[in-house]
């Protein structure tokens, strides 16, 4: 048999259909090659899948390991002992055989006698055309073994595109290396180039490297203290192998496989790196200060590097967050989730005068030092720093509600923005469909509220205290949390509604329309009619952190919102909200607290006189925000957006 081809494969029961189907193309005898698949204790379908597959070819095979080894090293290895084939080729699940190419590479192995025979490779992205990657200009075939394996490593990167002898494998005991996490492909090629001088290579690709956008983090998403490790350890060892030919790993590769870790670091970084671990790496670089000495980066990743060479693990740590620039008008909706974005983040702000009106320079400048811009409201700040923000540089873009209103949306070069999102599903959908943005770039991030910095109280009386949170502009139901209160008092006496926000007199644009004008002054006479000023309270602007917890109820009965955060503050405090149905409230909040219309909430609310089922209530609407918009899971949802665009 001439040869085998070894895919492991964990998990990968949505992704391993196109390279099934690249296999079943190939352009070789099946007396002549087999199919070894290793299942690497997958938890998904991805074993039963495989065995499907293999009943229908006869040379195809699977093997399942009983136990998760964490990396694709262990099933390579496993795979490799049970070989037939006079070749190896190593293939990834979600990467794709180009038909015909292994014949060619075969072909030259067999012919030459080589033991070697790397070979460029296609890069596939979604949305983007593919390009070939990893060729060797020049490759000096009749040249030495040195000279063949320099010019490998510094033309190509170490993706599997090889084809290997089964023997030489054996003889030499070339392993994959099972206690590295990344950087194993790096060790293999190494040890199988440095220990023949049989090596070739030809210009046809062979595989289709599939660089997949998935909503799993893969070991190339995250960079933190394992990661380090492993990169530290394939470096020492790729120095000791090539310096025993008389090369060196470090010399040749070692600026560019600097840059990627750092850059990983600022992409990804985990937070786990510790001082010890950081100073290893410092002391392995300035070991080697006569090669590294002479690397040179642009400025963001040089900064890094100049701290590691200096073991300055402070700035280090400083450094490598990624930095982020907030900008736009008016943003009291996120500059108090900053203190918890500087933990993974850098963070500058940009804060604009009006929609459309800022200090260019002063944006400019910010903008040069920017990785990641997030603006804040889709107005004039978006179409802006969509138009003037460099390739390589993250653009998102929050829209709220009033937005929708607005042009803006219309002007964006959506091209530029690498994610649109919104605080609900209703708002998003309404966010598409109005200015017609492509689905795979919105998402919804719920609005968030920092539970513990709000007050709590055990009063029993609060009960009786209804609360609502802005009456501006005659959407947000003013009139109907007057009924409310009346249907209230007309029971029981002891209820009162306090406002907290402005009067309509005291913002000209609502009291100037007559439209807005007319409802206000029909709520006046009501409150008169039905004799509700002493049950009635103006409390203006307050801190709803220190001051909502002595209120029961806090009253949703907009005629329709984006998100509506008063509530869940009301939650956070350890008291109740209660919505109206205003449209996709049940995608926001669970719908015991959705009422039809307010007598069923007035029925709720005099069953709340019993202060034990009030608290019972009350805590099960706590945990719900807690679970889904405290202020750590919004911030984990914007890392991981960040990380996925």
């Amino acid at each position: 048999m001439k040869l085998s081809i070894i895919v492991p494969a964990c998990n990968a029961e949505g992704k391993v259909g196109a390279s099934i189907r690249s296999l079943e193309k190939l352009e070789l005898d099946p007396n002549e090659f087999e199919v070894i698949f290793v299942d690497d204790a997958s938890t998904d379908r991805t074993a039963e899948v495989l065995s499907n597959v293999c009943r229908k070819h006869r040379n195809w095979r699977l093997i399942k390991l009983d136990e998760n080894s964490g990396s694709p090293s262990k099933p390579r290895n496993v795979g490799t002992s049970v070989a037939q084939g006079e070749y190896i080729f190593f293939l990834d699940c979600d990467d794709e055989v180009i038909p015909g190419s292994l014949s060619s590479q075969l072909e030259v192995a067999e012919k030459l006698n080589l033991d070697v025979v790397r070979a460029p490779l296609v890069v596939s992205e979604r949305g983007k055309l593919p390009f070939e990657t990893n060729q060797i200009p020049s490759f000096p075939h009749d040249g030495d073994a040195v000279e063949k394996i320099e010019s490998i490593v510094r033309h190509q990167s170490t993706t599997n595109s090889t084809l290997i002898r089964r023997s030489h494998l054996l003889d030499s005991d070339i392993r994959w290396p099972e206690h590295l996490h990344m950087g194993e492909d790096t060790i293999f090629l190494l040890n199988a180039l440095s220990h023949t001088e049989k090596i070739g290579y030809v210009e046809e690709p062979a595989i289709i490297y599939n660089r997949a956008i998935t909503e799993t983090k893969s070991a190339t998403q995250q960079y933190g203290a394992r990661e380090l490790e492993s990169h530290l350890n394939v470096w020492q060892t790729a120095e000791s192998l090539l310096s025993s030919i008389g090369s060196s790993y470090l010399k040749i590769r070692g600026q560019v496989a600097l840059k990627f870790a750092i850059e990983s670091l600022h992409k990804h970084y985990v937070g786990d790196i510790s001082e010890e671990s950081f100073l290893q790496l410092s002391r392995f670089l300035n070991q080697h200060s006569d090669v590294t000495a002479n690397y040179e980066f642009a400025p963001r990743i040089a900064g890094t590097f100049r701290f590691i060479m200096a073991g300055d693990y402070a700035n280090f740590l400083l450094d490598i967050k990624p930095r982020l620039l907030i900008a736009g008008n008016d943003l009291k909706f996120i500059l108090a989730a900053v203190p918890d974005l500087e933990q993974h983040y850098q963070v500058r702000v940009d804060e604009w005068k009006g929609h459309d009106i800022h200090d260019e320079k002063h944006s400019l400048e910010l903008l040069r030092w920017a990785e990641i811009v997030w603006c804040e409201w889709l107005l004039g700040n978006a179409v802006w720093y969509a138009s003037h923000k460099r390739w390589n540089q993250k653009l998102v873009v929050r829209l709220h509600l009033f937005e929708l209103t607005r042009d803006f949306g219309n002007k964006i070069d959506n091209r530029k923005v690498d994610s649109f999102f919104s605080v609900s599903v209703p708002t998003t959908e309404d966010m598409m469909r109005v200015f017609r943005f492509p689905r795979e770039k919105v998402r919804v991030i719920p609005n968030f509220v920092d539970v513990n910095a709000y007050n709590s109280s055990e009063d029993p009386d609060r009960v009786f205290r209804l609360a609502i949170v802005g009456i501006l502009p005659a959407r947000k139901g003013y009139r109907k949390a007057l009924e409310l209160l009346a249907s209230l008092v007309r029971i029981d006496s002891r209820y009162s509604l306090t406002v907290f926000g402005k009067m309509p007199k005291e913002l000209p644009w609502v009291y100037n329309d007559p439209a807005e004008r007319a409802y206000f002054e029909e709520c006046d006479d009501f409150i008169k009619r039905n004799n509700l000023e002493q049950h009635l309270h103006v409390g203006g602007w307050v801190d709803t952190r220190e001051s909502l917890c002595d209120y029961g109820y806090v009253l949703s009965l907009s005629d329709f919102e984006s998100f509506h955060v008063a509530p869940a503050e009301a939650f956070a405090s350890g008291n109740q909200a209660l919505f109206l149905p205003w449209p996709g409230v049940e995608y926001i909040y669970p719908s015991e607290y959705i009422h039809a219309d307010i007598y069923s909430m007035r029925d709720e609310i005099l069953e709340g006189r019993n202060v034990e089922y009030f608290e019972r209530s009350s805590k099960r609407g706590q945990d719900y925000v807690s679970e889904n918009y405290d202020l750590p899971v919004f911030v984990q949802e914007v890392r991981n957006m960040l990380t996925e665009i």
